[in-house]
C-alpha cells in the first residue's frame, strides 16, 4: 500500500517493440563497478549486457557529427529532467 506523498513516474518508449531481430541489448550506466554479466547470465538468450561487456564486444560507438549532436542534446535533456526530480545528481 502506498503512503501519501509525492510520486514520480517515468514512462519510456519501448524501443524493443520492433519486428527487427535484436542480437544484443545493453544497459549502459557509464560505470565499470560491477558492470559485467556473469558467464552463467550470458547463456540466457535474452540477457541484457552491461558496460564492460559493451567495451569488450564493441569498444566504442562511432557516430557522425549530426547524430552525435542529436544524441548529446537528448542526453543533456534527459539528465536535466532526472536531476530536476531528484533522481540523478550529476
Amino acid at each position: 500500500r502506498m503512503q501519501p506523498g509525492n510520486l514520480h513516474l517515468l514512462v519510456m518508449s519501448n524501443i524493443f517493440d520492433t519486428d527487427r531481430v535484436i542480437h544484443q541489448r545493453y544497459d549502459l550506466k557509464g560505470s565499470t563497478v560491477g558492470r559485467r554479466v556473469t558467464e552463467a547470465e550470458k547463456k540466457n538468450p535474452t540477457v541484457i549486457l552491461k558496460d564492460l561487456d559493451f567495451v569488450e564486444k564493441v569498444g566504442k560507438l562511432t557516430l557522425g557529427a549530426e547524430r552525435k549532436k542529436i544524441m548529446m542534446t537528448q542526453m543533456r535533456s534527459d539528465c536535466m529532467f532526472l536531476e530536476s526530480i531528484g533522481v540523478m545528481d550529476y
